[in-house]
């Protein structure tokens, strides 16, 4: 199996959040590492997933808290097999590498941007490292455009700093960086619906 983007979880016992930073660096990996995870708890989901890959009683319950850990998002310039990421993995003690096909919403799932079940972090505090950036497919592109439009108008937004501001305030990275990345294309939408609306 090969691919250009990875994920793990490297968990804070034997290696410190700054051991792992460092030896990610050190290696010249393009990574964004998501912050501490330290308020995770255990779900009925996890529960179901523990009983049927172990067949037994975990020794933690629901609601205990997880190990503080950290999700890691690894990217290559081209095709890496498993083999090869694994290797970093070990480095660091950190869980088997598992293939990431969305890279972008991976990202949001550092912080669990959009997993309002789950505890959530500041996307402030993501390390980046070693020159890693979000990639978009197309069709995923398109998919966020269409989403940033019903947000438009289902928060009855009129100027461009608002939807900005919305993407700042939730910490919605994605859609934050379309919106910057794209601000001509947001802004003649809201443009052409002020005029509308003026003809009327």
């Amino acid at each position: 199996m090969k691919g250009r983007d990875w994920s793990f979880i490297a968990y804070i016992d034997t290696f410190t959040k700054e051991q792992i930073i460092d030896t990610l660096e050190e290696i010249g990996i393009q990574c964004a590492i998501s912050p501490l995870h330290d308020k995770d708890i255990y779900t009925q989901e996890d529960y179901d997933k523990w009983i049927r890959k172990n067949e037994k009683e975990p020794e933690w319950k629901i609601g205990d808290y997880k190990k503080p850990h950290l999700h890691v998002l690894v990217h290559f310039n081209g095709p890496t097999t498993w083999n090869n990421v694994k290797q970093i993995t070990d480095t660091i003690g950190a869980t088997i590498p598992k293939k990431v096909f969305s890279n972008s919403s991976y990202f949001n799932y550092l912080c669990h941007i959009g997993e309002k079940d789950k505890a959530q972090y500041n996307p402030k505090d993501i390390t980046i490292l070693n020159g890693y950036t979000i990639t978009l497919t197309e069709s995923e592109e398109i998919a966020l455009q269409f989403e940033i439009i019903e947000d438009i108008n289902k928060n009855n937004i009129k100027e461009y700093r608002q939807i900005v501001d919305l993407y700042k305030d939730s910490g919605d990275v994605e859609k934050f960086r379309l919106v910057t990345k794209q601000n001509q294309i947001f802004s003649k939408y809201l443009n052409s619906k002020r005029w509308e609306k003026e003809e009327k």
